[in-house]
């Protein structure tokens, strides 16, 4: 789990400034007043994706355990994926949040040695 924290934090990192200054530019751009609307439409659409990648950063940077769910890839196989949700929760219940509702325990799969919820899946 350290080295998987240690890639997280590298990875926000090398991620974030770039993201800052894409994000920047375009709320500078969004605001000029002579840019023409079907550029603002482009620059909107510029924020809104920078926000879903600044999103997803606080979510890795959330991540205290790895929690993963077998989710279907086609041809009957499956790939593992880290599931946020689960991942967040391990961390609220580590941390005694009272208010939040308990996560399942991650069970360890011996074939694998990764983590999944208790739900069957």
């Amino acid at each position: 789990m350290k080295a998987v924290s240690a890639m997280a934090v590298a990875l926000n990192h090398e991620i974030n400034n770039p993201l800052q200054v894409i994000q920047g530019n375009a709320q500078l751009l969004h605001v000029h007043p002579g840019l023409p609307p079907e550029t603002r439409e482009k620059v909107a659409r510029i924020r809104a994706a920078t926000e879903t990648i600044a999103g997803l950063t606080h979510r890795i940077a959330a991540l205290r355990d790895i929690v993963t769910v077998e989710y279907p890839a086609g041809n009957r196989q499956t790939v593992p994926m880290v599931n946020f949700k689960a991942s967040t929760e391990l961390k609220r219940d580590a941390g005694g949040d009272a208010g939040a509702a308990p996560s399942p325990e991650p069970v360890r799969s011996p074939a694998s040695g990764r983590a999944s919820p208790e739900s069957g899946s």
